[in-house]
């Protein structure tokens, strides 16, 4: 397994929590989501709120999430959904980036930590 995406992988797990944002119809989206990631490029998402959108199935989506100073984005493509106690949505990475908040006096910036991607032919 790639260590970039290992180490990814592991903050999605420690964080859960977070932010998907998609396109639906001519309105972008955005719900609350509970992320877990799985042992291959790929991870899954619990919508915790509202749920009620159209088919998510092959929807291009990105997931945000925040912990103190540690910021991840993943760019994926949804590639199944089922219902249970709220919908659950498959999500094949296509990119993930690990960004660090860093300050010196009264700036601050985003320091890339890792960053993972997907050969995106197979998912165009």
């Amino acid at each position: 397994m790639n260590k970039k995406l290992y180490r990814i992988q592991q903050e999605i797990n420690h964080v859960q929590l977070g932010l998907l944002r998609f396109h639906d119809k001519d309105e972008l989206l955005t719900m609350e989501v509970r992320a877990t990631a799985n042992e291959d490029a790929s991870l899954n998402c619990i919508i915790t709120g509202d749920s009620s959108c159209s088919p998510m199935a092959d929807k291009n989506v990105n997931l945000i999430q925040k912990n103190h100073d540690n910021y991840l984005y993943i760019i994926g493509k949804v590639t199944g959904e089922a219902q249970g106690k709220g919908k659950i949505l498959s999500i094949h990475i296509l990119k993930a980036s690990w960004f660090i908040l860093k300050r010196k006096g009264g700036m601050s910036w985003l320091r890339e930590k890792y960053v993972y991607e997907t050969l995106q032919e197979e998912y165009a």
